[in-house]
């Protein structure tokens, strides 16, 4: 185990909705909750990047002494990444992981109540990030930057951030006992690049060249209370993401340069990144695996690719069977039916077809009631219903796929909603 104290940077590579009490708080002088950083893009460069950092980094105000007890968050939202979060969460709790959770999601779009209360249960809050942006503003909240967002404004004191598509090995909870850790007040683990002395990097976050690895931020441990600043500044970063996203893959490196431009030191695991097929494999600093980050390989309700080495992957599975059977996406689509359709729907069940793409395949399909495809399913044909006496495809994840209507003698014939030049039918069996 070894402690960092600078930095380098990245590769590019590939409900209750309470809002919580506190955050980012900043002097008169810089950027507010109420006034937040609006600079156009044209106002940071590579010349003058650190220098405002170190600016805004000065108007950061102590910790506010609101937060409370440790606690796990990632950020879900949608039908692929909601399976992936229930997976983890249904992971955590089977190693006997009893901290809370939240799961942070991006505004009512993203927001599905039968998944919510699927989850709950199971000890987590589901928290709406447009909510809490209305007192603490955001300009750029998004995917990555949602990160450190959820990670500043969640109730914890200690946070464990997981990226949804992570799987841990075992309980993470011993992670915030661990010496390195209660030195330093933050774990980062590595990623498998090391960034080059030529690289712009070292100027635009105002870091001295040091050979080490990047940074991987499918896993991020760290104490508020002491790593405030840091954090906040790993937030500015992210907010200004049309700017330093050019230079870094996401918010991957965000945090390590963070707390390199602060001088404060952070814990890594001496122990390389390992690789599965789509999966990296970190350890904790005893050398064991711990977290097994699914990034090439995301869950789905569909068919799920097989990682040889992945542990806990028979259990996995299980966790998504019982998902389907819980939960449907897309419900928001077949909200819009009318009487009609759905008597029409009673007709069209157990009927089977041909699927064809024209130039392409064709397949076998079955119509199931309750709207699931019985014969045929994959990822892109998973559900069906009629909507305005069309017949609608969707894939796993809930988004229509295929709007069809039918042919006069039978049969239905439509285009893709997607891919709108392939041209689709479904032939009677």
């Amino acid at each position: 185990m070894r402690s960092r104290r600078t930095g380098a940077l990245s590769d590019p590579r590939g409900r209750g909705n309470a809002v919580p009490a506190c955050h980012c708080t900043t002097s008169a002088a810089g950027p507010t909750p109420d006034r937040p950083d609006r600079r156009p893009a044209d106002a940071l460069s590579v010349e003058n990047a650190a220098f405002l950092a170190d600016t805004f980094a000065e108007t950061i105000e102590p910790c506010p002494p609101i937060f409370r007890g440790r606690g796990i968050v990632t950020c879900a939202g949608g039908a692929r990444y909601n399976t992936c979060a229930w997976v983890l969460v249904k992971m955590l709790r089977r190693l006997g992981c009893t901290l809370p959770v939240q799961v942070w999601h991006l505004g009512p779009s993203e927001r599905d109540e039968s998944w919510i209360a699927a989850i709950k249960p199971l000890g987590v809050d589901c928290v709406d990030a447009h909510v809490v942006r209305r007192r603490y503003p955001h300009d750029r909240l998004s995917g990555w930057p949602l990160k450190p967002y959820a990670m500043l404004h969640s109730p914890f004191s200690e946070v464990l951030f997981l990226d949804a598509d992570n799987v841990p090995v075992a309980d993470p909870t011993y992670l915030f006992a661990d010496p390195a850790y209660r030195a330093t007040g933050a774990m980062f683990w590595p990623d498998g690049l090391r960034t080059p002395r030529s690289s712009r990097r070292w100027k635009i976050f105002g870091v001295p060249y040091r050979d080490e690895w990047e940074q991987e931020s499918g896993q991020i441990l760290v104490d508020k209370r002491r790593c405030w600043k840091e954090l906040s500044l790993c937030d500015w970063y992210n907010r200004n993401a049309h700017f330093f996203y050019r230079f870094v893959y996401g918010d991957k490196d965000t945090f390590r340069f963070a707390w390199h431009r602060l001088g404060r030191p952070f814990a890594m695991p001496d122990r390389p990144i390992t690789m599965l097929p789509h999966t990296l494999c970190q350890h904790d600093p005893a050398g064991r695996r711990i977290f097994q980050h699914r990034c090439g390989a995301k869950w789905t309700l569909g068919a799920n690719r097989r990682v040889p080495g992945f542990r806990h992957e028979a259990d996995c599975l299980v966790a998504i069977e019982e998902l389907r059977r819980r939960w449907e996406p897309g419900m928001q689509y077949r909200k819009r039916m009318t009487a009609a359709d759905r008597e029409r729907m009673k007709t069209l069940a157990g009927a089977r077809f041909a699927f064809l793409r024209h130039g392409h395949n064709r397949w076998p399909l079955q119509l199931a009631p309750g709207s699931a495809i019985a014969r045929g399913r994959c990822e892109t044909c998973f559900r069906w219903w009629v909507e305005e006496d069309c017949l609608v495809l969707a894939g796993a994840d809930g988004q229509p796929r295929w709007r069809l209507v039918e042919k006069t003698g039978g049969g239905w014939r439509g285009r893709g909603l997607k891919e709108k030049r392939m041209a689709v039918e479904l032939a009677p069996l």
